[in-house]
């Protein structure tokens, strides 16, 4: 094998490393709002440099030269993102969380303001007060998209 083919089975196309960080995002965010652990065990935990964020940072040598700049913007806005989600909830707002996100999996979502997104048929929004949290649902999968305290940019979303 060349080196030119050993380059090409290492590389890492950017709208999948990008829909890795993605994904990297909304498990954080989700795991914020779920766990007692404090901010600061989260801090290292999500955004260590041995956090699956850290690792997967360190593998954007793998994407293409042309694409590492686009990339790497998206890494800070998800670093950003998470630490932001670290810093804003307070313990009753995580138990309310908590119990929201327990009842979505378990399908008890009778009793909340919950409103399809317009445009979309499989994204949903719950509001509780000035909380909101956004999600996707499927036949197989439930996926957290937002989960914070209602702002001008809560519903401007990407997927």
């Amino acid at each position: 094998m060349t080196n030119q083919q050993d380059n090409d089975a290492l590389t890492i196309a950017a709208p999948h490393f990008i829909g890795l960080l993605m994904e990297m995002e909304h498990q954080a965010r989700e795991l914020i709002a779920t766990t007692d652990k404090s901010a600061e065990e989260l801090r290292i935990l999500l955004l260590g440099p041995k956090s699956e964020l850290g690792k997967l940072t360190k593998q954007i040598r793998q994407v293409p030269p042309v694409d590492r700049g686009n990339v790497g913007v998206v890494v800070n806005e998800v670093k950003e993102s998470i630490e932001k989600a670290l810093q804003k909830l307070r313990p009753k707002e995580k138990e309310t969380f908590k119990q929201i996100l327990a009842d979505i999996r378990a399908e008890r979502t009778q009793k909340y303001d919950i409103k399809k997104l317009k445009g979309r048929d499989d994204i949903f929004r719950i509001r509780k007060g000035d909380m909101r949290i956004i999600f996707s649902k499927t036949d197989t999968l439930t996926k957290i998209l937002v989960l914070e305290k209602r702002s001008e940019a809560t519903y401007k979303i990407s997927t």
